[in-house]
């Protein structure tokens, strides 16, 4: 009883794993898109 408990918590923390890695992932991608918007805003006022 006590191993299969404990293989549940193993899921249960592989699973959060994942989902912290993907919305860590997530966010990298959000800042990435954030900086090459200002990067291009920056570039269009120098242009003008």
């Amino acid at each position: 009883m006590v191993e299969g408990g404990a293989t549940v918590v193993v899921v249960v923390a592989v699973v959060v794993g994942a989902v912290v890695v993907v919305v860590g992932a997530a966010v990298v991608v959000g800042a990435v898109v954030v900086v090459v918007g200002a990067v291009v805003v920056v570039v269009g006022a120098a242009v003008v």
